[in-house]
């Protein structure tokens, strides 16, 4: 019989999940998002990792929750569902109850993704803004919370944010936990961020949060079914010991998608308001050779890793976001050519295991080649030893689905080409106002970015609108019409940067000379022969060099 007076949050039956219905923001509980998954819009959260954290706990539960009819495999359980146009909700409901009590994040014995017996030398606890991985250093600089905002907080509240840290939990010494050989002097030692805060991560968007669940989830794997369990299916509860050796491989999705990281434990009123939390160190997983486990990341070669490790085989380690770059311009991890060959000039890379699921399936017809693929990346930038966090990644960037076929390779191949061309024109175009305004006699410090900012307020909404728009079967025509465009909109920019130093610099000084011309002029036609050349072929009435009108 339950204990009346002990508060209790069930992540099942109760809301917790943040959601857009219409033009409505809203809550709603696991049993409730797959009764209703087709009429929510998206996910919403206090941070845009948010939803990716909250997807990989759903998608678990649909995994492990649909049972595979007589000689189905994975992709015929998918293309049933996506039939079907809707979750099986009765089978969901079967295993709900099937872990009652498991999802309730305050159970005496088996509380929701915590240890429950959890403690360390102080049993001492923090406040629950110790959650929020995304406040560095008790700054609220990227949620609205402060104050006694953080002194307590809602179990709706505590279950995201737990699921949260989990993920992207900041690296650096904690608490040591009882019963973790690892801790020294009451400290636990760093094993690195939450796993999701290692990856390249990002997320698939579909016109609805049906749609979006099932571009995220796999079916693969069930002959090994008995093996792949999501944490709250196992039998074991976690303590504050390591649970699986740090060379230990994810058993499948379910295993990966609730790896145990940190230990927690929650502090709660006898109202249920969540007053404390204790984070420790978890269970640690490598990085490299994941590639073929974990599904929602991009990936790079990496020689150094390689070598360390004594092997001559590619190594493939996560490739990380870089806040200073948009997903488009990294277009290549998107792209990648399914297996380890690279693409001609491309660094090798291995196509991410869910665009690679969603390439299968447009093969074989169960998804329309007509189908507009979404990417969503997101991420944290973490500084110092990754103990705190600098900044959030959150992009997106969209394409059509045939440039995943075989038959697209070309295709892909001078996508890739040509946002990699992009990038350099732009660069191309800040070097050479910097020596312009150096000829001239101004400073060129800091030019080159402020040159580049001003570019790229034109070519991103540009160049999304032009991959977005892509014709696979007239791929040479875009290209031709998108280096037309490019060099326009360069042209305008490198012809106002030449105007802002005025007459004198089409002159240049006496003995005024700088790596590429000697001045404001030489350097500006050297620009203009430069687009010529790479951006081929170009209107016919383009400005002729060294016209500034």
């Amino acid at each position: 019989m339950a204990d009346q007076s002990r508060p209790s949050f069930d992540l099942w039956s109760q809301a917790w999940i943040p959601v857009k219905l219409g033009q409505n923001s809203l809550l709603v509980s696991i049993q409730d998002f797959f009764d209703r998954a087709g009429e929510l819009a998206y996910f919403e959260g206090e941070v845009p990792t948010m939803p990716l954290a909250i997807q990989r706990i759903l998608s678990t539960v649909l995994r492990q929750a649909v049972e595979p009819r007589q000689g189905e495999n994975g992709h015929q359980v998918w293309a049933r569902i996506w039939k079907e146009g809707r979750f099986p909700t009765d089978e969901i409901r079967s295993y709900g109850q099937a872990y009652s009590g498991r999802f309730d994040l305050f159970h005496p014995e088996r509380p929701f993704l915590q240890a429950p017996g959890l403690a360390t030398v102080k049993n001492e606890y923090l406040k629950p803004a110790a959650l929020l991985s995304t406040v560095p250093r008790g700054s609220s600089q990227f949620t609205s919370r402060a104050g006694e905002q953080t002194d307590t907080m809602s179990p709706a509240e505590a279950a995201q944010w737990v699921i949260h840290a989990m993920g992207f939990d900041v690296a650096g010494i904690k608490p040591g936990a009882l019963g973790d050989d690892r801790a020294k002097g009451g400290k636990g030692y760093g094993i690195g961020t939450g796993w999701l805060g290692r990856l390249g991560a990002f997320r698939l968007v579909g016109k609805d949060l049906f749609e979006t669940l099932m571009f995220n989830t796999r079916f693969q794997g069930y002959d090994d079914a008995v093996q792949d369990m999501a944490l709250w299916e196992r039998d074991d509860v976690l303590t504050g010991a390591v649970s699986r050796p740090e060379n230990s491989q994810p058993r499948g999705d379910a295993d990966l998608y609730t790896w145990p990281s940190r230990r927690i434990r929650l502090h709660f009123t006898g109202t249920g308001e969540v007053d404390g939390v204790l984070i420790t160190q978890g269970d640690r997983l490598l990085a490299y050779g994941q590639e073929r486990t974990e599904p929602a990341s991009f990936w790079r070669n990496s020689p150094a890793q390689a070598k360390a490790l004594g092997t001559s085989n590619a190594v493939f380690m996560p490739r990380s976001h870089d806040p200073n770059r948009a997903a488009w311009q990294r277009i290549d991890s998107v792209l990648a050519h399914p297996g380890t060959v690279p693409l001609k000039g491309q660094e090798k890379v291995v196509m991410p295991l869910l665009i690679s699921q969603l390439r299968e399936l447009i093969a074989n017809g169960v998804l329309s080649s007509d189908t507009k693929v979404l990417v969503e990346t997101v991420g944290l930038v973490y500084g110092t030893q990754d103990s705190v966090v600098t900044d959030m990644y959150s992009d997106r960037v969209s394409f059509a689905s045939r440039l995943l076929l075989p038959p697209s390779i070309r295709a892909r191949a001078r996508v890739v080409d040509i946002a990699r061309l992009t990038d350099e024109m732009a660069h191309q175009v800040a070097y050479r106002v910097k020596d312009a305004r150096e000829a001239a006699g101004a400073s060129g410090e800091n030019t080159s970015a402020t040159v580049l900012s001003r570019l790229y307020f034109d070519i991103d909404p540009a160049f999304r609108r032009w991959l977005n728009d892509l014709d696979v079967d007239r791929v040479d025509e875009h290209i031709e019409n998108w280096c037309s465009t490019l060099f326009d909109l360069l042209m305008t920019t490198a012809k106002a940067e030449m105007l802002r130093l005025g007459p004198r610099a089409l002159v240049g000084r006496s003995g005024a000379e700088t790596a590429r011309g000697t001045s404001a002029l030489s350097a500006f036609n050297a620009l203009v022969s430069t687009l010529r050349k790479r951006l081929k072929p170009i209107p016919a009435d383009t400005p002729r060099e060294g016209a500034h009108s």
